[in-house]
């Protein structure tokens, strides 16, 4: 059983991350209710993919212990557009372009690796995601980058899956099907895309990354823990 401990234990070998400090986070959006909670020994609380986002989202977004659980919401509610380059076109071109459809959120996609990645065969509510979780992720190689940018509150998922006897793609569109090798790239934002004159306070950007490691070794605890 995967518990609260073991996912931080986790978390902090895979991203060289002091063990103490991802305990304190853990221990900040637990209180807010965004992992579950439960006694000790063979009562404490099991932790599904909902809990290991949560910590993962905060580990990598949070500035300091306190703002962890608004990380959490922050970026779990961001969107990813079917068109996101919608809200850079020009009045004339966004004039003959469709309004972009909203597909899914961090959040939801964020569960729905962790769980391709552990083996499930359940489908993604995310189209992108459907068509590269078809096939078990696990009998694939796999190369991921996973980013988290601020304070304009965005974050990228792009991953590249194909045949190990296969090489892998540079295109980050989602590749037919029947083709050995399959890539992702998702732009998450808020979710209303932005005004034609509204401006960005700054130019300043933060961003933090992780890799396939950090999500396999994730999957692998909440699969066999």
């Amino acid at each position: 059983m995967a518990i609260l401990s073991m996912l931080v234990e986790t978390v902090a070998r895979v991203e060289a991350l002091d063990p103490a400090a991802v305990a304190l986070i853990a221990r900040e959006v637990r209180q807010a209710g965004l992992i579950k909670t439960g006694g000790r020994g063979n009562s404490a609380a099991r932790m599904d993919f909902e809990d290991a986002t949560n910590l993962l989202i905060a580990v990598n977004t949070a500035r300091t212990i306190r703002e962890a659980p608004l990380m959490v919401a922050k970026f779990r509610a961001l969107q990813a557009w079917d068109n996101d380059l919608y809200e850079f076109l020009r009045p004339e071109l966004r004039q003959k372009s469709k309004p972009p459809k909203l597909v899914g959120d961090l959040g939801q996609a964020l569960e729905d690796l962790l769980k391709a990645v552990a083996g499930s065969t359940l489908p993604s509510r995310i189209p992108a995601f459907r068509r590269l979780l078809q096939d078990p992720l696990a009998s694939r190689r796999v190369t991921l980058k996973l980013s988290f940018f601020q304070p304009n509150f965005r974050a990228a998922l792009n991953i590249d899956s194909f045949e190990p006897n296969a090489l892998s793609s540079s295109s980050l569109t989602v590749l037919d099907s029947a083709s050995t090798s399959k890539a992702v790239s998702l732009w998450f934002q808020q979710p209303k895309p932005r005004k034609p004159n509204e401006t960005i306070a700054g130019d300043r950007t933060e961003s933090t990354s992780v890799g396939f490691a950090t999500i396999q070794a994730i999957a692998q605890l909440l699969k066999t823990g």
